[in-house]
């Protein structure tokens, strides 16, 4: 799983345990947390109750964690075909573009 599409394959492809338990993109859910959360989703809707999960050995194993909670929780609201719910907003003060003047 990746903020992208891109990290969720290095993640995989620089993942030692995935040379012998199988790529995810061809056996599990990968890609985007919200495209995580639509393949659950699909699961949970076909009668899916467990999923097992491969830890990745990553320094940011926090937010993986993290991110796993949501695909569970993001499933359990999510129907196939919803969009997912928008993005919250940026803290005040971050990113665009300050008037100069």
């Amino acid at each position: 799983m990746g903020r992208t599409g891109a990290e969720a394959r290095a993640r995989a492809d620089g993942d030692e345990l995935f040379a012998v338990a199988g790529h995810p993109g061809q056996q599990g859910l990968f890609g985007t947390l919200e495209e995580c959360q639509a393949a659950a989703a699909r699961l949970a809707q076909a009668g899916v109750t467990e999923l097992a999960c491969y830890l990745p050995l990553a320094s940011d194993l926090h937010d993986v964690l993290a991110q796993l909670r949501s695909i569970a929780v993001g499933a359990s609201v999510l129907r196939p075909g919803d969009a997912p719910s928008a993005a919250p907003p940026p803290p005040a003060g971050w990113g665009g573009r300050r008037a100069t003047g």
